[in-house]
C-alpha cells in the first residue's frame, strides 16, 4: 500500500493481491455485504488471504474519499456517482441532496478507520501510515465545516461568486461527535459539539425531522450520557434522559409497518434501505 501527495491531489494505491479474482473489482456491493461475500470465498479461509481481503475492502473505502479541492478529506463520492443513479434510475426528486460529500458519512468512516487502526494483527506500518493520513485529512475537512462559536457542523458549498457558505444542521453536528471523539487533539471541539447538540435538540420538534436525523441525535445523546467527565462541563446535561426519550418517541412515531422500518419522503422502496 502506498500513499503520496501530488499537489493538490492525494493519491492512494493498494496492489492487487494474489489469490483474489480480478472480478471482485467489478462487483458493486455495500461494504457490509462485501465483507460477508468475501468471507465465503474458499481462497480466503487462511489468515493471510483474509488479511489481504480486508486490505482490498480498504481500497474501496479509500476510493470513496475526495482527494482534492474543497472536498479533500471528506467521503461520499459514490453517493453522487453511483447511489443516486441506482436508487433513482429515472432521476432523483427535487428535494434529494446531490451533495458529493457528507460530514455525517465522513464521521462514520473516521470512526470505523480509527477502530480498525487498533487491530494490530491486520494493520502493518504502511497501512497505519495510510490510515493516519486519511484521519488527518478528515480532521481538516471537518474542522473547515465546524463553527468555532456555536460548535455546529454543516455542509460547505462554494457559491457562484467564489464565496464559501456553510449550512449547519443538527444531523451533521450530532454525527460529528463520532469523529471528534476518535481524532487526536479534538477534545475542545468535542465538548462544543456536544453542548450544541443538547441545546439544539432541547428546542426543536424532532417529530418533524427525518428519521436519519433523529437516529443521529439519539446516538449522540446515548454516548454523551455515558461520559461522566464530559457531562460535567456541559450546561443542561441533566436533561439528557428527557432528550433521549424525546428522540425515541420521535423515532417510534415515524416507524412504518409497510416497510418494517423507516424511510424518507414518499419513496419507501428506494429509501428504506438507508435505515
Amino acid at each position: 500500500m502506498g500513499v503520496y501527495d501530488v499537489n493538490p491531489k492525494l493519491v492512494f494505491s493498494i496492489p492487487v493481491f494474489p489469490g483474489l479474482s480480478v472480478k471482485l473489482h467489478e462487483i458493486e456491493l455495500p461494504l457490509s455485504r462485501m465483507v460477508s461475500a468475501l468471507r465465503q470465498t474458499p481462497d480466503l479461509q487462511d489468515p493471510p488471504a483474509w488479511a489481504s481481503a480486508i486490505r482490498l475492502v480498504l481500497q474501496f473505502i479509500f476510493d470513496d474519499m475526495h482527494t482534492d479541492g474543497d472536498l479533500r478529506g471528506g467521503w461520499g463520492k459514490s453517493y453522487a456517482e453511483r447511489y443516486l443513479r441506482e436508487t433513482y434510475p429515472h432521476g432523483p426528486p427535487p428535494d434529494v441532496s446531490r451533495q458529493p460529500d457528507s460530514p455525517s458519512g465522513t464521521a462514520m468512516v473516521v470512526q470505523g478507520l480509527a477502530d480498525f487502526l487498533c487491530i494490530e494483527q491486520l494493520v502493518n506500518d504502511a497501512t497505519k501510515h495510510a490510515l493516519a493520513v486519511c484521519l488527518n485529512e478528515s480532521a481538516a475537512y471537518l474542522a473547515a465545516r465546524f463553527n468555532n462559536e456555536t460548535g455546529a457542523v454543516g455542509v460547505m458549498t462554494r457559491l457562484a461568486g467564489g464565496d464559501i457558505a456553510i449550512a449547519y444542521n443538527v444531523r451533521h453536528t450530532a454525527m460529528s461527535v463520532r469523529a471528534w471523539r476518535e481524532l487526536p487533539n479534538q477534545y475542545e471541539r468535542l465538548g462544543q459539539t456536544c453542548k450544541n447538540v443538547l441545546e439544539t435538540v432541547d428546542t426543536m420538534n424532532l417529530e418533524t425531522e427525518r428519521a436519519l436525523t433523529v437516529a443521529a441525535v439519539l446516538s449522540a445523546l446515548e454516548w454523551i450520557g455515558s461520559q461522566k467527565d464530559l457531562r460535567r462541563g456541559i450546561p443542561g446535561a441533566h436533561r439528557i434522559p428527557f432528550l433521549r426519550k424525546k428522540a425515541e418517541v420521535a423515532l417510534l412515531t415515524q416507524w412504518s409497518d409497510d416497510c418494517g422500518g423507516w424511510y424518507d419522503g414518499k419513496n419507501a422502496r428506494a429509501t428504506s434501505q438507508w435505515y
